[in-house]
């Protein structure tokens, strides 16, 4: 079976808290819709802009409604060693399934530089680990040769976020080690890395797709996957989470809040989610579910 990984947005209220009520409700419905785990504290929970309180306030209420019934990792990630040592050791007290771990962005370290900070975090826990390899975003890579290297010395790392398209390389490399975990980090493409022997997706559009992703990924419905690759487009045609927040907004789930940095998307793009992609929604959403 393929697992759906929602990564969580996090909803603010008007006066920019942390809105705990919408919290609640959106993990209540994707539990409902067969989410098989959540990635809390993510990039998409636009966590560089949490204190550690929120984060642990955020962990505590995902937690208390999950209550083991679906994995929930923590993104502890930063492009400092020590920082990301210290948010682990902050979550260790957490019944959490794992870590979800980035490349250290910005800095752009070397091969060398990349493998000491992953083992060394890795071995502060035992829980597991799960590597994000996104380098469009952070300038930096998880070649298969330094995953393999820390796979040798560091037990705990048994999963794999995977943003980029090389998948028939990856699916090579998961017939080699068959027992890691690999996830999609592309919404738009995760259906063809499955195709391709993943395990499944850490996804962006399930906040409002998940019953549908689902169906696609059982039927392999060319029809309803190249609907999914469209609505996936119009979830990222502003800085994520911002086009989903505004779509669940739109549906009553939170409200169109982000924090600074990011911003609500512009006019131009509400009206393109307004005429194309909330119709789009609605239609997925009401279309006959497998029996």
């Amino acid at each position: 079976m393929k697992e759906i990984l929602t990564a969580l947005i996090t909803p603010f209220q008007s006066d920019g808290s942390v809105d705990a009520s919408a919290l609640r409700k959106l993990v209540h419905t994707q539990m409902e819709e067969g989410a098989d785990g959540f990635i809390v504290c993510g990039t998409t929970a636009e966590t560089p802009t949490l204190t550690r309180e929120e984060q642990r306030q955020i962990i505590e209420t995902v937690l208390s409604l999950t209550t083991g019934r679906c994995k929930v990792y923590a993104g502890v990630g930063t492009n400092c060693t020590a920082t990301t040592i210290a948010n682990i050791c902050s979550f260790e007290r957490y019944p959490l399934d794992g870590y979800l771990l980035v490349t250290p962005y910005y800095n752009r370290p070397s091969e060398e530089g990349l493998f000491r900070h992953f083992q060394a975090a890795a071995a502060v826990t035992r829980k597991t680990i799960m590597l994000y390899h996104v380098p469009s975003r952070t300038a930096s890579s998880i070649t298969v040769a330094l995953f393999e290297r820390l796979l040798a010395v560091c037990p705990n790392i048994t999963a794999l976020k995977y943003a980029a398209s090389d998948y028939q390389a990856m699916a090579a490399f998961k017939r080699r080690h068959p027992q890691i975990c690999l996830y999609s980090g592309e919404d738009a493409s995760c259906f063809a890395a499955m195709q391709a022997g993943f395990d499944g997706v850490v996804s962006v559009m399930s906040h409002l797709q998940l019953p549908a992703m689902r169906k696609a990924i059982e039927t392999e419905d060319p029809a309803l996957i190249e609907q999914l690759q469209t609505f996936a487009g119009y979830c990222f045609l502003g800085a994520s989470p911002a086009p989903v927040k505004y779509m669940l907004s739109r549906r009553s789930q939170c409200e169109n809040v982000l924090r600074l940095p990011l911003c609500p998307i512009d006019a131009s793009i509400k009206k393109r989610l307004d005429e194309e992609a909330l119709p789009l929604n609605d239609r997925l959403r009401s279309a006959p579910a497998l029996s």
